[in-house]
């Protein structure tokens, strides 16, 4: 009979160990980016504070759910995620430039207000010029 605390499944590679810790960095760096505290996150998941540590520390592996969670809480792709795995897809690229920047903008401008927007747009396409606006 196993102890108690004991683990049932087959252990963790060392592969495994590294994506985790690096998934784990990654919820961490995006955390404090956004300005929020292990708390306030652990918080708004529904999950206490020491699971949040043990995410981040690659201690607690992240299932897919609540990474896509993470990824709504944050404002983030899933994908950033994963960023700095070896082996991990690389992320998009529109004429030989990363689209990181690209979403990031997105983020940006859907968190503005209408009126902002209308003047947002205004100036990027004074910015752009006149062969860069749509119909």
């Amino acid at each position: 009979m196993a102890s108690k605390g004991s683990r049932t499944g087959p252990r963790r590679t060392d592969d495994q160990v590294n994506v985790d810790r690096t998934v784990g960095a990654n919820i961490r760096d995006l955390r404090v980016r956004r300005g929020l505290s292990q708390e306030v996150l652990a918080e708004r998941l529904g999950i206490s504070f020491q699971q949040m540590r043990k995410y981040e520390a690659g201690l607690n592996r992240v299932t897919s759910s609540r990474l896509w969670d993470m990824a709504r809480t944050l404002q983030a792709t899933v994908s950033e995620f994963f960023r700095d795995v070896e082996g991990a897809p690389a992320v998009p690229e529109v004429d030989g430039r990363t689209v990181r920047s690209e979403l990031e903008l997105i983020r940006c401008y859907l968190a503005m207000s209408p009126a902002t927007r209308t003047s947002f747009v205004k100036m990027v396409v004074a910015m752009a010029g006149p062969e860069a606006a749509g119909p």
